[in-house]
């Protein structure tokens, strides 16, 4: 039984961290400028998630995907703001 608990303990620790990684991208609503987050916006925020509410495992995929929806339709420019 005591076995069975330090196993759990050590999977919850190394594991839990890289199943719940999860990254969005979002738009301001006011500048219009995209960026990838790693908590799920609310719904109170002035922020927009962009992708069909899509929700990406790793930064690399969801750089990929912003690259591709925020992109200005008028001047062809993308305006993407990257973590601080």
């Amino acid at each position: 039984m005591k076995k069975l608990a330090i196993l759990s303990t050590a999977f919850a620790l190394f594991a839990g961290p890289a199943i719940a990684q999860q990254f969005y991208i979002v738009q301001d609503r006011g500048t219009k400028d995209c960026r990838i987050v790693e908590q799920k916006p609310t719904e109170s925020t002035s922020i927009t998630i962009l992708g069909d509410g899509a929700v990406f495992s790793t930064r690399t995929e969801a750089q990929t995907r912003m690259k591709e929806i925020c992109t200005d339709s008028t001047t062809g420019t993308t305006t993407i703001k990257e973590r601080k």
